[in-house]
């Protein structure tokens, strides 16, 4: 049985598999730090669904961008989970932002949510 890690990172515990993290090796560092970073901001905003595993997908801010779809579970009762993470083609990137299926999408959610949930900005 493959062993988890648990990270908290501000009040956002989640677990990430032993074969997430060994999938995770084949990028380099600065590509992995930014993958963490990414799932980790959109983490709270991820559907919950019982029972069955989903699929995020998102690109590297970089000079050569990498597609990646990762696979997490995230159940009503239990701690998030980075179940896996594969490189995937523009194409099928594409097909997850139509499907609204991106981090991109999760994360213009959160903006949107802070700033509906903000004070209104006074006029000078």
């Amino acid at each position: 049985m493959d062993s988890e890690q648990k990270y908290t990172e501000d009040s956002i515990t989640y677990e990430i598999d032993e074969w997430f993290i060994s999938q995770l090796k084949s990028y380099s560092i600065e590509s992995a730090s930014e993958i963490i970073k990414q799932i980790v901001d959109i983490l709270p905003n991820l559907p919950k669904r019982n029972g069955w595993s989903q699929t995020v997908a998102g690109v590297t801010d970089s000079d050569d961008p990498e597609f990646f779809v990762i696979e997490f579970l995230k159940q009503d009762t239990e701690i998030p989970m980075l179940v896996d993470i594969k490189p995937i083609a523009l194409d099928d990137y594409l097909d997850y932002i139509l499907n609204k299926q991106s981090i991109k999408y999760y994360s213009d959610d959160t903006e949107t949510n802070k700033e509906e949930s903000s004070p209104p900005k006074k006029n000078d």
